[in-house]
């Protein structure tokens, strides 16, 4: 579940511990801090193109005790540690790698702007 929300909604691997149900929408409260200022929390959308999540329905499924073990600020590395350890992972870094190309977490968010734009 925590790759399908961050395929579906573009999300960092930090805001998984940061994500409210809220009368059926979901919502991140992450508050990143940078030079610019400070994100606010945010109601998650789907794009319109994306019809494979939106079959997921992630809005009726998301239960924060799905999400798998991460230590507050330290979801990039926990959850990184998580996807290493799975065959499918695996498998889908060296097909990538193998293609000249790079799959990393932050591909689900880059994959979503890229989308979007």
């Amino acid at each position: 579940m925590a790759f399908q929300l961050m395929a579906a909604y573009g999300l960092r691997p930090e805001e998984l511990q940061h994500l409210e149900s809220r009368k059926g929408q979901l919502w991140t409260t992450y508050q990143k801090v940078s030079s610019r200022g400070r994100t606010r929390s945010r109601m998650l959308r789907l794009l319109p193109c994306d019809d494979w999540a939106q079959a997921w329905q992630l809005e009726k499924a998301f239960r924060p005790e799905l999400m798998p073990p991460m230590r507050p600020g330290h979801g990039a590395e926990d959850l990184g540690t998580y996807m290493r350890r799975r065959t499918l992972w695996q498998q889908l870094r060296r097909e990538y790698e193998e293609q000249g190309e790079k799959l990393v977490l932050y591909s689900c968010r880059h994959g979503y702007a890229h989308r979007a734009m």
